[in-house]
């Protein structure tokens, strides 16, 4: 899958390092809803959610200081009913937000232990995706 080994695919941080400047290094998460970032961490520099409600207000979302790619399975059909929504508020909010939608996918494509979910197709995809996001966000 990329640098890091399935640890790093799993919801858990690809890295989250302070860097030179005092900003905070990106998040790689599961979930939007595992915690208020990037809406509650303004020293970060890329996010990246793996599917899940971002249900947060407006004024949380103009918080966001960072760009954000997310990933949702177009058969993952609340998460898909609420995107629209959600591309509208996070462009009023001035976030740079790109979603990638996997057709034939439902929730938790990315997670490699449940072989009912699971979507090695869309699985490399986005950890590739993630990778150049990471690179492109970063600098590195």
């Amino acid at each position: 899958m990329g640098a890091g080994g399935p640890h790093q695919r799993r919801g858990r941080p690809l890295r989250c390092r302070r860097l030179p400047g005092g900003g905070a290094g990106p998040v790689v998460r599961s979930r939007w809803h595992t915690g208020l970032w990037p809406v509650a961490e303004p020293r970060l520099r890329a996010a990246v959610p793996f599917y899940g409600h971002a249900e947060f207000k407006d004024a949380e979302l103009r918080a966001i200081n960072c760009p954000v790619l997310a990933f949702y399975g177009q058969q993952d059909t609340a998460l898909i009913e609420e995107l629209p929504g959600l591309r509208s508020r996070m462009r009023a909010a001035g976030v740079d937000f790109e979603a990638v939608v996997y057709p034939g996918t439902g929730h938790a494509l990315f997670n490699d232990t449940n072989r009912y979910t699971y979507n090695g197709d869309a699985a490399a995809d986005s950890w590739a995706r993630t990778l150049a996001f990471l690179e492109r966000s970063l600098g590195a």
